[in-house]
């Protein structure tokens, strides 16, 4: 399993059964960002890059230093790879689900880690979880031919605060 979407189980672990929201916002935008990485090493190999190169590029071109700057630039692999695909490409940066993705889930994370942030709600938590999942699902399927054996639902409806009938 890739490791976005291990660390989005720890999230839903977090959320669930340990009720630590906090560490379920900072593992929910590592899995982002893992997956991110992971996209952009991807379309770099295949428009004939090696492993090797890819990864080095990504950790150290100031093009890509940031998260926000490594979306973008999955934004132009991604145009690139569907240019020579001949199919249509509909960027993320920009759009509305972008905007929630900052909202709901990076500027959480990062009040949690740099600001010191300890106190979400369940439903930030659930909320930035969700957006994550959806990120990742909408990233997916801009470029179907790499996308990972297991495909996530981005859905969080059927999470609660509360385990069920018995609360304790």
């Amino acid at each position: 399993m890739p490791l976005s979407y291990e660390l989005l189980m720890e999230a839903m672990n977090c959320l669930q059964k340990l009720r630590e929201y906090r560490l379920a916002v900072i593992h929910a935008e590592t899995a982002f960002e893992v997956y991110v990485v992971d996209r952009l090493v991807k379309l770099m190999m295949d428009s004939g890059m090696s492993q090797t190169d890819a990864a080095t590029k990504v950790e150290r071109d100031n093009q890509y230093w940031g998260v926000k700057s490594k979306i973008r630039r999955l934004d132009d692999w991604t145009k690139n790879y569907c240019t020579k695909s001949g199919t249509a490409f509909v960027p993320f940066w920009g759009s509305s689900l972008a905007t929630r993705w900052e909202s709901d889930l990076y500027r959480k994370r990062n009040a949690a880690v740099h600001s010191g942030v300890r106190h979400f709600s369940y439903n930030e938590a659930s909320a930035a979880i969700g957006v994550a999942k959806e990120c990742i699902v909408t990233l997916e399927g801009r470029v179907p031919s790499m996308a990972d054996r297991v495909q996530l639902n981005p859905s969080m409806g059927g999470f609660h605060q509360n385990a069920g009938e018995v609360a304790f």
